[in-house]
């Protein structure tokens, strides 16, 4: 479940992982997403992403919950 909340400084996506394993690498990717300058997660700091057709994509590990932010260039 991937809950998304935007703002003129950026997007905040909540990701919340209900089953009882964490998922190792889930590929996260934001839609419809331009002007990114970069992305953090509340449980692992900055993250590295790539930009693609359908958005931007990154990996991180997802035990229970995080919420990764992106900042947009001002």
């Amino acid at each position: 479940e991937a809950p998304l909340l935007e703002l003129k400084e950026g997007t905040a996506v909540t990701l919340i992982n209900w089953n009882n394993e964490p998922i190792e690498d889930p590929e996260i990717t934001i839609k419809d997403v331009t002007g990114i300058k970069k992305i953090a997660s509340a449980t692992h700091g900055q993250s590295r992403f790539r930009r693609g057709p359908a958005g931007i994509t990154l990996s991180l590990p997802l035990k229970d919950a995080d919420i990764i932010m992106t900042m947009l260039r001002k």
